[in-house]
């Protein structure tokens, strides 16, 4: 070990775990900015157009879905592209996509340029459920409970800073917050890069002055790395001797086992939970809608609801 090493600060590690986790929750904020973002535009878009033919019911339904829909293939996309060229690249191209859809959103005239500038940011949603996730796991873990919890609600309040900007402001002011975000995630480019990956890819060295960047030589951190170091080689030595064919038998194999599928299907059920509690959206919007086509008077002992025919 390099003696440098012996000479760092006990809250160092925290402070650098922090830095790299402040890049990873601000993309949590964005999506939840691009979330939040349709419930405060449609409703200004057609104010200023002064026509809900404008946006009409079939695009408002696209406007608040598009995001969700585009980032199907990017399940599969940001996993394989993550596993090849590692975390941080993976990293770096989120940061290209928020920038690139906070421009985008800002300067869009018509439903259709909001519809482009949300397909493109549809590469977040996935990426928050593999990579992010991937990145956080790799903190010490008498810090990671703290991040993980504050990282599951930064997307709601970006969700309630969208409504609040559109509430008291023009809603291209998302778009501006999304953007000032955006280009803080460019701080990705300081980080080093995973230590898993790279014992992973054999490049053992790398590893150990990853690791201990981010984690410190206490002991406890340093045991974690003798023992990343040994399952990797241990991993790489069985593989080097398996054939194509096997390798993909064993990766049948694994699929079928119950220590895959069973975490599996938890994990789906906690995310199509977590989807069913975020069509609050959804819901303010067909209420705003159902109070622009109604006559609401309130007394002070009841609400009578007149419709307008």
């Amino acid at each position: 070990m390099d003696p440098s090493y012996n000479n760092i600060n006990p809250w160092l590690p925290l402070l650098r775990q922090s830095f790299v986790f402040s890049g990873v929750v601000s993309f949590f904020f964005i999506h939840g900015l691009f979330v939040g973002a349709p419930t405060v535009f449609i409703p200004q878009l057609r104010k200023e157009y002064n026509s809900t033919e404008f946006i009409n019911l079939s695009m408002e339904s696209w406007l608040s879905s598009t995001v969700f829909y585009s980032s199907l293939p990017w399940a599969v996309i940001i996993p394989l592209f993550a596993h090849t060229y590692g975390r941080k690249k993976t990293e770096i191209l989120l940061c290209i996509d928020a920038i690139l859809s906070s421009v985008i959103l800002y300067f869009s005239e018509t439903p259709i340029h909001i519809i482009i500038s949300q397909i493109i940011i549809g590469v977040q949603p996935p990426a928050h459920l593999t990579i992010s996730l991937m990145v956080l796991t790799e903190f010490s873990p008498r810090y990671r409970g703290l991040f993980m919890t504050f990282k599951s609600a930064t997307t709601y309040w970006g969700i309630w800073m969208s409504n609040a900007i559109g509430t008291y402001f023009h809603w291209k002011n998302i778009a501006l917050v999304s953007f000032v975000c955006s280009v803080y995630t460019l701080t990705t480019l300081l980080w080093p890069e995973s230590p898993y990956w790279l014992a992973s890819k054999g490049r053992f060295s790398d590893c150990e002055t990853s690791h201990r960047w981010l984690k410190g030589t206490d002991e406890k951190s340093e045991e974690e790395l003798k023992i990343l170091i040994s399952y990797q080689k241990q991993r790489l030595n069985r593989h080097s001797k398996l054939s194509n064919a096997d390798k993909l038998n064993n990766g049948v194999k694994a699929i079928g086992n119950q220590a895959f599928y069973k975490p599996l299907l938890t994990a789906t059920l906690t995310i199509c939970l977590y989807q069913v509690c975020e069509t609050k959206d959804r819901t303010i919007l067909e209420v705003e809608q159902y109070f622009d086509e109604s006559d609401i008077t309130v007394a002070e002992d009841e609400v009578t609801l007149k419709q307008v025919n």
